[in-house]
């Protein structure tokens, strides 16, 4: 059959190292051709570092039919590109991916078999509820092998006060 170069949407491209790069590039255009963003403004970021987030107010999408089927796209673009996981905006997500469409996940041999952990948190950058957002990625040798990016939970104390408001 050959060797592996396409398959379930996920173009599959061997590097010189011997490693694999998963990218979604013909995915991303055809995404991009249904939410009509194709000639849209390419960005190099998903979001401004200083964009903050409220519960109520924005304005609405006009076409909920559209707006579902792109999000469940995007849901799956995460397979290559797990960066687009926590974005919720999805015009933006959408002129990020325009900008960054050859961009993929790249798994490459290695001698090296350390397992490496990095974590992050916004420290309560929830400005409705004040809660914060960690996450963390493990590494082994230079491939991401797990991730995961939360929003934090409710303590007892936040939990009885919102029941007693209700």
């Amino acid at each position: 059959m050959g060797s592996l170069n396409y398959f379930l949407g996920i173009q599959v491209t061997r590097t010189d190292g011997g490693g694999l790069l998963l990218s979604q590039e013909r995915y991303v255009n055809d995404l991009l051709k249904k939410a009509e963003m194709q000639d849209g403004r390419p960005c190099v970021t998903p979001l401004p570092s200083t964009v903050k987030f409220f519960a109520f107010g924005g304005s609405t999408f006009n076409n909920p039919k559209l707006y579902r089927s792109v999000v469940g796209s995007l849901q799956y673009l995460t397979v290559t590109r797990p960066e687009l996981a926590y974005c919720i905006l999805v015009k933006c997500i959408l002129h990020y991916i325009r900008g960054t469409s050859n961009f993929g996940l790249l798994l490459q041999p290695a001698d090296i078999t350390i397992v490496a952990a990095y974590s992050d948190s916004d420290w309560g950058g929830d400005p409705d509820d004040k809660r914060s957002t960690g996450d963390f990625c493990v590494l082994l040798g230079k491939n991401l092998v797990s991730w995961c990016s939360k929003k934090q939970g409710l303590w007892l104390g936040q939990a009885l006060r919102l029941s007693i408001e209700l």
